[in-house]
């Protein structure tokens, strides 16, 4: 697969052997641990499982990346929210 110049890539996962692969491929990536919950129906094929997760993965990164957006949009044009100490 080929990727189209400026694309980011993101990893979705915390696994150091795929950062290992990605990295020996040369390419540039973020990678995110998506935390989210690797199960999937028992009945399910093998192949099927792997795209279940995977998307199940790629949704919660999606959504935490959504969330911080929406937190900077918040931010623009006045001061970021203090932290709790």
């Amino acid at each position: 697969m080929i990727l189209p110049a400026g694309v980011p890539v993101i990893l979705a996962s915390a696994s150091p052997r795929r950062r290992a692969l990605l990295s020996e491929l040369g390419l540039t990536f973020t990678a995110l641990n998506p935390g989210a919950d690797e199960s999937y129906p028992p009945m399910m094929h093998p192949h099927e499982a792997v795209r279940f997760i995977a998307e199940k993965k790629a949704r919660a990164v999606a959504d935490a990346r959504a969330a911080a957006g929406e937190r900077r949009r918040r931010w623009e044009g006045g001061k970021r929210p203090a932290r709790a100490a």
